[in-house]
C-alpha cells in the first residue's frame, strides 16, 4: 500500500482555513478539546512584559537613533555638525543668562555699548567659557548615552588601559607637541603669502584667540583653567570624534579613510586653517591610540597632557608670539622635526603591535590614578618652565 499523499505534495498553495478537517490552531480562550475557557483580563500576562523590570526614566529610554549599530557617514557629518551648533547654542544661552544677572546688578546705570567700550564683560569672561563648556559636555554625554544605549562597546570603551600602554602614551606627549607645533609654522608661512594675495583673509585672524589663558589667569586660579581647557575638551572631543565618528567612518568606508577623514573633520571644528593645521597629526595619533587600546581613556589622557602643557606654556608669563618666537630657532633643525615624527611612528607601531595587551586591563583605585595625573601634571609643568625660560 502506497501512503496517502498530502494536498502540499501536490503543490496545492490553498488557503489552510478552507479546507476541510479540523483545525488544530488554538484560539484564545479555548483548550484542546473545543471547549471555551473564560479569560479573567484582570489576570493576564501580558506577553511583551519581561521577567525583569524594566529600567524606567528618561535616561534610559530608547537610542536617539536607528541607523544601525555603528555610525555610518551620514549619521557622522551630523554629529560634526550638531557638535558645533551645540556649543554655539550653549555660547550664546549661557552669555544671555551672564549678561541678564549683570545688567540686574548694575541697573539702569550701565548700557551695553557702554560695557563693551569700557571692558566691563571682561570678568565675566571666565564664567561664560566655564559655563558654556559645562554645559556642551552635558549634552554631548547625554546624546552619547542615548546614541550607545545597551551597546557592548559602552562599558568597554572606558575602561582603564594596562601600564604599558599608558606609559607609551605619555611618552608621546613630546614629539607629538613638536611635530604639531612644526606644521603650525609651516602653515603660518603660507598663510602669510596667501594673506597678502587676498588682504580679505586677514578678517580670518580674529577667530584665533590664543591669548585667551593669559588673560584669564589674572582671575582665576589655574586649576579651574586646566578644567575649562584641558579636562572638558579632552572628554567631550574624544567622545564625538573618537567614540562616535571615528568609530563609524572606519568601520564603513576603511581605517586608512576613516582617520584622515575624521582627523579633517577634527582639525575643521577648530576654526582658524592655522589651528586646524596644528591639531590634524594631533587627531591621527589620537586615533591610532583608540584604535589600538580599544578605550575611549587612551586618547582622552593624551589630549589632556596636550591641553595641560599648552596652558601651562601659556600661563607662565609669556604670550604666545613670544612662545612661538622661541620655537622657531628650536624647530629650524630638521634633525629635532624628522627624530620627533621617528619617535612617534615607532611608538605608534609599538602600540599597534602590542593591541593585544588591550584585552588586560590595569585596576586602578582613584588614589593610584589621582597620583598619577598629578605627577604627570608636575611633569608638565617643569618640562614647560625648562624648555620655554629666557
Amino acid at each position: 500500500m502506497s501512503a496517502a499523499a498530502t494536498p502540499d505534495q501536490f503543490g496545492d498553495r490553498s488557503d489552510p482555513s478552507e479546507r476541510s478537517g479540523p483545525s488544530f490552531e488554538q484560539s484564545p480562550g479555548s483548550d484542546p478539546t473545543g471547549c471555551s475557557i473564560p479569560i479573567d483580563e484582570s489576570t493576564s500576562v501580558d506577553p511583551s512584559a519581561s521577567k525583569t523590570p524594566a529600567r524606567r526614566g528618561w535616561f534610559f529610554r530608547k537610542p536617539l537613533f536607528r541607523w544601525g549599530e555603528d555610525p555610518g557617514f551620514r549619521e557622522s557629518v551630523l554629529w560634526f555638525y550638531a557638535f558645533g551648533l551645540i556649543h554655539q547654542l550653549s555660547a550664546i544661552l549661557v552669555g544671555l543668562g551672564l549678561a541678564a544677572i549683570f545688567f540686574f546688578i548694575h541697573g539702569q546705570r550701565v548700557d551695553f555699548v557702554h560695557a563693551l567700550e569700557n571692558r566691563l564683560f571682561e570678568p565675566w569672561l571666565a564664567p561664560w567659557l566655564g559655563g558654556e563648556q559645562l554645559v556642551s559636555l552635558l549634552v554631548v554625554l547625554w546624546m552619547y548615552h542615548r546614541r550607545f544605549l545597551g551597546h557592548p562597546a559602552q562599558r568597554r570603551e572606558f575602561e582603564l588601559p594596562n601600564f604599558l600602554h599608558g606609559l607609551m602614551t605619555f611618552l608621546l606627549l613630546l614629539p607629538l607637541g613638536i611635530i604639531s607645533t612644526w606644521t603650525y609654522l609651516q602653515a603660518e608661512r603660507g598663510w602669510k603669502w596667501a594673506a597678502m594675495q587676498f588682504p580679505a583673509l586677514e578678517n580670518i585672524d580674529r577667530m584665533l584667540i590664543l591669548n585667551a589663558p593669559s588673560i584669564l589667569g589674572q582671575q582665576i586660579s589655574f586649576w579651574l583653567m586646566l578644567i575649562i581647557f584641558a579636562v572638558i575638551p579632552a572628554v567631550g572631543e574624544e567622545l564625538v570624534f573618537r567614540g562616535v565618528i571615528g568609530r563609524g567612518l572606519t568601520r564603513r568606508i576603511g581605517v586608512l579613510p576613516g582617520v584622515l577623514l575624521t582627523s579633517l573633520m577634527f582639525g575643521v571644528l577648530h576654526g582658524h586653517p592655522l589651528h586646524a593645521a596644528a591639531v590634524i597629526p594631533l587627531g591621527i595619533a589620537l586615533h591610532a591610540l583608540y584604535l589600538s587600546t580599544g578605550s575611549l581613556i587612551t586618547p582622552m589622557l593624551l589630549h589632556f597632557l596636550n591641553n595641560a602643557t599648552a596652558l601651562l606654556t601659556l600661563t607662565s608669563g609669556s604670550s604666545f608670539d613670544q612662545v612661538l618666537d622661541q620655537q622657531r630657532s628650536l624647530l629650524d633643525s630638521p634633525s629635532i622635526v624628522c627624530a620627533s615624527a621617528l619617535l612617534v611612528g615607532c611608538l605608534l607601531w609599538g602600540l599597534y603591535q602590542t593591541r593585544q595587551l588591550a584585552q588586560v586591563r590595569q585596576r586602578m583605585t582613584p588614589v593610584c590614578l589621582g597620583s598619577l595625573i598629578v605627577g604627570l601634571i608636575s611633569f608638565a609643568s617643569l618640562y614647560c618652565r625648562q624648555l620655554f625660560a629666557n
